[in-house]
């Protein structure tokens, strides 16, 4: 599939085009506090996260009409500015 990534000072927002998948049920999403994985039936998925994030605090949102998954998790600064 196709990703797109967003990241701001807040949140990183990963969007994931898996071609094939015809609803939210038939995938199976794993988000930790630095990494996420997708498994469908077509697609096995793993990112690495860059920065620390909030995964109990996240979202998933699964768009029918474009088949694509997207992430959305608070990212935890480590470092006070």
């Amino acid at each position: 599939g196709e990703r797109g990534l967003r990241t701001t000072e807040q949140e990183r927002k990963d969007g994931d085009h898996l071609d094939g998948t015809k609803s939210l049920s038939e995938l199976e999403l794993d988000v930790e506090d630095t990494s996420v994985k997708i498994r469908s039936p077509k697609y096995k998925l793993s990112l690495h996260l860059p920065h620390k994030t909030d995964s109990k605090k996240g979202s998933a949102k699964w768009d029918k009409k474009t088949e694509t998954l997207t992430v959305t998790l608070r990212i935890v600064r480590e470092d006070p500015f």
